[in-house]
């Protein structure tokens, strides 16, 4: 799904798949005064580049256009009658008239833009769908948005030369999707993905998947099972299994569309189990942002309400399997365990020139809180918004993070699309935690190391990771 101009903040619930989830700015959270946008787009007429991203937006009286941009680059999307009013909800003009701040109704990041006098040159010359056009298009994408070539050891320029070596006017969708994967095997970056039509049937390459997944192929060879079935019943295994009947003994409470999980798994200790950060109501039912954080809110209050009336002396969060979601979501489960407002994380867009990191912090919530130790259980499949998650709860002083590295794909997908129709996500943010430490690659360290899932038997492990945990913090004083 795209939203807000090629950003994609919602991250998949599929099953190992990383679809996750956002120019940056010094000032924190609500320092800087918004203007609803709805009713004043008239004020905001004019073509306006943002810093970083690569979009370039024409507001105009009769007529709107949207560009992805780069210097050797430039493609117009349809986007049919939309005016900026569809796509941000908030404002900020300076008083020169020339730097235009934009945000969404739940994320206090702002995107900025820049006014020019006139759509580049470049926009004005269509690019036809050839091959060589969406290889020359997907290029430049990468070298002018995305942020880890250093960090996983790929030169891009040397894989550009080869790839433009293999493609001619002849090269067919087939084999031009395989030369675009593999120019990208490398990067093992959960929200670095190719999304294609070929010959009628939907295409998909993700480039970071997570170590157990290797696990799950294995075992479906083993059992001739496919590897979709196979799959399938790993995560049955662990939602219905392990954390249901085993870890809560069937008198757990299951909520917010199936997304969340809470009880006792000791008559002292609560438990919270999140397999995203989002989709906590159902899309049929959903009628904007905020009934996503009125289910969570809904949800988090319930559980610590039954963690106070049992008087439990600690709490786990369990995000061992999380496919992420939205950050605002992600600070405000933060919230329910801090009574002061605590700085969690910064970003900033790579591809952005002089940016600085944007603070996020974590404000106390209005609702029931718990103060006491906090434990939080990650794997390699915790990755995007559960990342963030990670971030938001690291930064408070009674929570602990414990288990596995998570799969460090923090960053928000930026969707750009190809002449051809094909979509492609890549990562152009850098995330930094309470201490300055980036994670992007090697997933966030936990405090404390143990197992969560064997990658022998990938059925197994959890249940005891968590009982473990039980055992440590009934040891602690």
């Amino acid at each position: 799904m795209k939203y807000r101009f090629g950003l994609l903040f919602m991250c998949c619930t599929i099953l190992l798949s990383a679809c996750s989830t956002k120019e940056a700015s010094t000032q924190t959270n609500n320092s800087v005064t918004k203007q609803p946008i709805m009713g004043q787009v008239s004020k905001l007429e004019g073509i306006w580049q943002s810093n970083g991203y690569g979009f370039i937006i024409e507001i105009g009286k009769q007529k709107n256009r949207y560009f992805d941009h780069t210097p050797n680059f430039c493609l117009e999307e349809d986007i049919g009658n939309e005016t900026i009013a569809d796509f941000y909800d908030f404002y900020n003009l300076s008083e020169d008239g020339n730097t235009l701040q934009l945000w969404g109704s739940v994320d206090p990041y702002p995107y900025t833009f820049q006014k020019r006098n006139a759509v580049p040159n470049i926009c004005n010359s269509p690019f036809p769908n050839t091959p060589i056009n969406n290889l020359n298009a997907f290029v430049s994408y990468f070298s002018q948005h995305y942020a880890f070539f250093e960090l996983y050891g790929v030169d891009w320029q040397q894989e550009t030369k080869d790839a433009q070596a293999k493609v001619n006017p002849d090269t067919s969708d087939a084999e031009l999707f395989e030369i675009m994967q593999n120019m990208l095997r490398n990067i093992k970056d959960g929200h670095v993905a190719i999304k294609a039509k070929i010959d009628g049937q939907r295409q998909r390459f993700e480039a970071g998947a997570p170590k157990i997944a290797e696990a799950i192929n294995n075992m479906a060879k083993r059992e001739n099972i496919s590897i979709g079935e196979t799959a399938a019943t790993f995560h049955e295994g662990y939602w219905f299994g392990d954390v249901m009947e085993t870890l809560l003994k069937g008198e757990g409470t299951f909520t917010a569309n199936r997304r969340i999980q809470y009880g006792l798994v000791a008559v002292d200790i609560g438990y919270i189990a999140l397999m995203n950060i989002g989709s906590f109501v159902d899309q049929k039912q959903s009628e904007g942002f905020d009934t996503n954080q009125k289910a969570l809110d809904a949800a988090m209050e319930a559980a610590l309400v039954q963690f106070k009336e049992n008087n439990v002396k600690a709490v786990i969060i369990d995000l061992s399997i999380n496919y992420g979601g939205y950050d605002y979501l992600a600070r405000s489960i933060a919230g329910r365990f801090t009574d002061t407002v605590v700085t969690a994380y910064s970003k900033h867009a790579f591809d952005a020139p002089e940016a600085k990191p944007f603070t996020n912090v974590i404000e106390p919530s209005k609702g029931v809180k718990f103060l006491g130790p906090v434990y939080v259980l990650t794997s390699n499949i915790t990755l995007s918004a559960g990342e963030t998650t990670i971030l938001s709860l690291r930064s408070l002083p009674n929570v602990t993070h414990i288990g596995e590295a998570t799969r460090g794909a923090l960053s928000d997908k930026l969707v750009k699309t190809l002449p051809n129709g094909w979509d492609i996500t890549l990562s152009n943010e850098v995330y930094k935690d309470h201490q300055g430490m980036v994670w992007e690659g090697t997933g966030i360290q936990p405090h404390e190391e143990i197992q969560v899932f064997d990658l022998n038997d990938p059925m197994q492990g959890h249940v005891k990771a968590i009982h473990d945990l039980v055992d440590f913090i009934h040891t602690r004083p």
